[in-house]
């Protein structure tokens, strides 16, 4: 490259330039010519059709040579067949989606990371037979395009399937029939023998499915060969794809064929003759039984006739007035065609009026549509005027810068000849510009030829359309003109001649039917009144034949009603017999819990008698003296009174002594104390008093009788909620305190219940008993507690000093 240059630099004389400027020229000129030679790379394709399988993918290639990186500029793949042609457009490395056919959206992409080694492959995937045809591949920038065909052929061909179709009775072979499905395009069928030989065969049969894909067949005649083995290829034209199936017969079946040949042929003569046999039998029968058919046909139709003649005979005024019916049917049947042909002229008459004004309305609406299309024509025209104007306009543009390309062109060279360096360069722009604007013109001359030539087209289909729709309307203007021409000729003969002679054969009709209505009322005035007194009689009957029935009825409906009833109530009887039987197990529980408490409660009182036995006499001695100085004891007031509020067992000296003096009960039965009523009575006491004592709860009762103290000497709480004391004077009627539901007794604490008019001193936490009064000495007190389950707890019996 530097030898060249040097060259190029020095006269052919060998002497060197005489200015560095000159040399400079020259050097940058050479560069850019170089650097213009070495930028013009190749876009290359495929020169073979790319063969795709439906269903699957397929890259279509396309590459620069030598590589360009093309990231940065648009790249289009288009078909030239379709509108819009464009499959897969990239602009800057994104692509534009909006741009691109409905049918290719989703389903094309090309490499990215490619771009830059100059590969714009495309990637198209699921192929449809629609993908079929010609692509191109194009780059604007650099004004390079490569184009790419695209075949689809079917990838779900199955294997031919070669059966025995039949025998061929002339020469003795047999024919084979090769069948195949699933494939595009068209496949060709070949037989081949074992030596690879092709066989003489018919023309294939093809037949195209729903799906677009071919279903083949072919037939061949074959005969005895050394080898009898056979072969049917099914393979497409242009490509590769091939499939085949082979059939490999035995020596001896071509022996058997021809042995067998006479016996089939027998068979089916004898066959052919059976069925002949078969057939004039059944139509012997068939015959015979007709000949019966109408013969009793003829005998019943004889036999009907003679009865109706005896029946004439025996009845001459019913056959009288079975005449004068009939012409009275006659009368009325002739009156009603009539008037039914006079409406079927109406009628026909309005439709006939009713397609006049349809046909107006549509001849109307076609010359509107007529005048639209000629209007669309019109402005048709004018754009296509326009369009070959600027055609003109481009034509001529294009003219003038050819010559201004040819002139540059002769500068560029005659500065080239004469070494006008300084020249070369702008004439070099020039060049390029006038070659850069031609083919920008040619560009556009092209594009406005193609919209110049829609326009055309468009033209002439609107000239079609609008010849065609005045054809139309002068059709239906005929067939209007001749529908009135009808309609009016028709006219007159309904309106006067037609009208005038139904009216007539109307009269005459009625008149007829009158007299014949007052020969039928005649004859029927002359039945005697024996057969309407049989007739009344048998309706009397048949009426009190219904009143029974819908007596019956009505008794029926009542049974079903009390049935239903006394179903309802056995349902309910049995709801309120499960009811009891819940209630009765719930109560023997209850029951037997109780009979449990019980026997405990009767085992811990013979505990406790035995316990009381086991005393010795000094003690039960030493303790009844005890109780006597207790009662002979006085206590001032201020000492009798007892605390405020709920107060412990420490807090009354007196009363705790009262307490011990007294004694006081726990669980027991009621059959203790005697004398009261309830089973309830106080016994003698062993000293004054009859107690019990309880770890639990305590009962004192005031000696001065002002109240009735309860005491938890134990260590828990007590909850009293619901819980009711019970109070019996001698043999009085008993009185109940029921305790607060939230009431509770804390241990070691006690509550007073006052006789009214005490204890108005005291803390209010103390209890009042409204129904409390007062008794008095040598009462018997029955004090017993009962428990939220009405159970006795506690009791105590004592008698009053």
């Amino acid at each position: 490259m530097a030898l060249r240059l040097s060259m190029m630099l020095l006269h052919t004389d060998g002497k060197p330039l005489k200015t560095p400027l000159r040399a400079l020229s020259a050097l940058v000129f050479l560069l850019l010519l170089t650097h213009h030679c070495r930028g013009q790379s190749q876009l290359i394709g495929s020169y073979q059709p790319i063969v795709a399988n439906l269903g699957g993918d397929i890259i279509l290639p396309c590459y620069l040579v030598p590589v360009v990186n093309v990231a940065d500029l648009t790249l289009e793949w288009t078909r030239p067949d379709m509108d819009p042609r464009f499959v897969h457009v990239m602009r800057l490395g994104h692509e534009m989606v909006d741009k691109k056919h409905e049918l290719f959206k989703g389903r094309t992409s090309m490499f990215t990371d490619e771009l830059k080694n100059g590969n714009i492959s495309m990637k198209l995937s699921n192929v449809q037979l629609s993908d079929q045809g010609k692509y191109r591949c194009f780059i604007p920038e650099l004004d390079r395009q490569a184009f790419v065909s695209l075949v689809c052929v079917s990838a779900a061909a199955r294997p031919p399937v070669v059966t025995l179709s039949g025998l061929d009775g002339q020469s003795g072979g047999v024919v084979l029939q090769c069948e195949s499905a699933g494939w595009y395009p068209e496949p060709e069928v070949l037989w081949l023998d074992a030596e690879g030989k092709l066989l003489s065969a018919g023309p294939p049969e093809t037949v195209r499915g729903p799906d677009d894909l071919y279903t083949v067949s072919s037939r061949v005649t074959v005969e005895k060969r050394p080898s009898s083995s056979f072969t049917c290829r099914v393979q497409h034209h242009n490509t590769t794809r091939t499939t085949q199936t082979q059939i490999h017969f035995p020596e001896d079946f071509f022996k058997l064929q021809s042995s067998s040949s006479s016996i089939i042929t027998g068979l089916a003569v004898s066959l052919a003759v059976c069925i002949l046999l078969l057939l004039a039998v059944s139509f012997f029968f068939l015959w015979r039984e007709h000949i019966f058919k109408t013969k009793r046909k003829r005998s019943d139709e004889d036999q009907f006739l003679n009865e109706g003649e005896r029946g004439q005979l025996m009845k001459p005024d019913a056959v009288q007035m079975e005449a004068l019916k009939g012409n009275v049917r006659k009368k009325r049947k002739k009156k009603n065609q009539s008037e039914q042909q006079l409406l079927e002229e109406q009628r026909r008459r309005k439709d006939a009026e009713k397609e006049v004004q349809t046909l107006e309305e549509q001849l109307q609406n076609k010359k509107k549509e007529v005048e639209s299309k000629e209007s669309e024509l019109q402005d048709l025209h004018a754009e296509k005027q326009r369009s070959e104007k600027e055609l003109q306009s481009l034509k001529g543009d294009l003219w003038n810068k050819n010559r201004e390309l040819v002139k540059a062109q002769e500068d560029f060279d005659l500065g080239t000849k004469y070494n006008l360096f300084s020249k070369q360069e702008k004439l070099q722009k020039k060049k390029d510009t006038a070659e850069q604007e031609v083919e920008n013109l040619q560009k556009k001359l092209e594009t406005q030829q193609e919209r110049t030539d829609i326009k055309t087209k468009e033209v002439e289909v609107k000239e079609a359309e609008v010849q065609q729709l005045q054809e139309e309307g002068q059709r239906m203007e005929t067939s209007l003109q001749t529908l009135k021409e009808e309609v009016e000729s028709k006219r007159p003969l309904v309106s006067r001649q037609k009208f005038e002679e139904e009216k007539q054969r109307r009269e005459e009709a009625e008149r007829n039917v009158h007299i014949l209505e007052e020969q039928l009322q005649k004859k029927l005035e002359e039945i005697t009144d024996e057969e309407l007194k049989k007739a009344k009689s048998h309706l009397d009957s048949k009426d009190k034949e219904i009143i029974q029935l819908k007596r019956h009825m009505d008794a029926l409906l009542a049974d079903i009603k009390s049935l239903k009833d006394e179903k309802q109530k056995s349902e309910d009887v049995q709801k309120e017999l499960e009811a009891t039987i819940k209630e009765s197990s719930l109560l023997k529980q209850l029951l037997n819990e109780k009979l449990r408490e019980e026997e405990a409660e009767r085992s811990t009182r013979e505990l406790v008698d035995k316990n009381s036995k086991v005393l010795t006499v000094p003690e039960e001695k030493t303790r009844r003296e005890d109780a006597e100085k207790d009662l002979k004891l006085t206590v001032p007031p201020s000492a009798s009174s007892p605390s405020h509020g709920v107060s412990k067992g420490n807090q009354h000296p007196r009363e705790k002594k009262g307490k011990e003096a007294w004694g006081f009960a726990k669980k027991s039965d009621a059959g203790n104390c005697e004398g009261s009523d309830n089973s309830r009575s106080v016994e003698p006491p062993l000293s004054p008093n009859t107690q019990t004592s309880d770890p639990g709860f305590n009962i004192e009762v005031d000696q001065q009788h002002k109240y009735i103290r309860l005491m938890n000497s134990s260590t828990e709480d007590k909850q009293l909620g619901i819980w009711k004391l019970d109070l019996q004077v001698n043999n009085n009627k008993s009185i109940t305190y029921t305790f607060p539901p939230s009431f509770k007794l804390k241990a070691g604490t006690d509550v007073t219940m006052w006789v009214k008019g005490h204890g108005r001193n005291h803390a209010p936490t103390e209890l009042k008993w409204k129904a409390l009064k007062s008794w008095s000495s040598g009462d018997k007190l029955q004090v017993v507690l009962f428990d939220h389950k009405q159970e006795t707890q506690y009791e105590l019996c004592v008698t009053i000093p």
